[in-house]
């Protein structure tokens, strides 16, 4: 299997000043990003953000009220494979039946279909079950069917909405071990509510809140933009009061959270700010004989980026 060469310049997907509303209420307001060739690509946001809208617009299950989404390979039958919400399974298939119909309903030639079934087999670790009924089968080999559909055409992009919603830990992990691996054939654009899982596979991503997108680009970089040099965290034995008010008014204060773990009073604390306020936390909490046990700087999980970017917002 060749692995294409990341190219961060190629764009596969392009969507320009999509809108899109349901009576009167404005779902999308002129969102604008960019996939490139080669990557997995995160797409978050809250509940009721407009992703879920987005999605479909892109795989043409619903149409926007205006703008483009452009795909690097005009053919969008072709060059798309997707999977939203359940899988669109046959219970009285067998997996391998199944695999050929789609095929055969995506126009892929007749002397490719057999090869183009043990490709999507074989890339999600299908073929000790590909006899058997698929009623048969556990809801994760199901998510990993509804996988294998949508690449037994070899599209170039895949486009997968909560592709692990409900499955037990394992199966979480498997299913994002074959995400990766499938990053070497396909573009993938990726949505799901397990923030942990998408910062593991993720290289660049798109936050949507309330219809308009909030962030966009690299992981790295936009937590190198939140963060500076000011995402603290650090333990305390003693409980002040004063520290409390003493951080809050430091230059560039965003954030605060302190909470009692075993007889220790730990914090986290966010700055929007270059200037480097390390040593003055420090020096305040043994002014205060806070006894300061514990002090690092921390850097930004890709959930702490989200709650950032929308205030706290839950996701889909």
């Amino acid at each position: 299997m060749a692995k294409k060469i990341y190219d961060s310049v190629m764009r596969e997907i392009i969507v320009e000043g999509i809108t899109k509303s349901f009576g009167n209420r404005k779902v999308l307001d002129n969102i604008s990003f960019t996939v490139h060739r080669g990557e997995i690509h995160g797409f978050l946001g809250p509940n009721g953000a407009g992703k879920t809208t987005t999605m479909k617009i892109l795989t043409q299950l619903l149409s926007a009220d205006s703008g483009a989404v452009t795909f690097q390979n005009k053919n969008l039958q072709a060059s798309v494979g997707f999977l939203l919400d359940e899988p669109p399974l046959y219970s009285d298939m067998t997996v391998r039946e199944y695999l050929k119909f789609l095929a055969q309903l995506r126009s892929v030639p007749a002397k490719l279909i057999e090869e183009n079934v043990e490709y999507a087999l074989s890339a999600l670790d299908l073929k000790p079950i590909e006899n058997r009924l698929i009623e048969n089968i556990s809801k994760g080999y199901k998510q990993r069917v509804g996988i294998a559909q949508a690449i037994v055409h070899k599209p170039e992009v895949l486009i997968l909405d909560e592709p692990t919603v409900g499955l037990d830990p394992k199966s979480v992990v498997e299913i994002r071990n074959f995400i990766k691996g499938l990053r070497e054939e396909h573009t993938i654009l990726l949505s799901s509510h397990l923030l942990y899982e998408m910062g593991l596979v993720c290289d660049r991503i798109t936050i949507i809140k309330n219809g308009e997108i909030v962030e966009t680009g690299e992981i790295k970089e936009i937590r190198k933009k939140l963060a500076g040099k000011n995402h603290l965290q650090f333990r305390t034995k003693k409980e002040s009061q004063e520290l409390d008010l003493f951080i809050q008014q430091l230059p560039g204060y965003q954030s605060f959270h302190k909470e009692k773990i075993d007889n220790e009073f730990s914090y986290q604390v966010h700055f929007f700010t270059e200037q480097d306020i390390r040593s003055e936390v420090v020096a305040k909490t043994v002014e205060l004989n806070a006894e300061l046990v514990f002090f690092q700087q921390k850097e930004l999980s890709l959930e702490d980026i989200f709650m950032q970017v929308t205030d706290g917002d839950v996701t889909q």
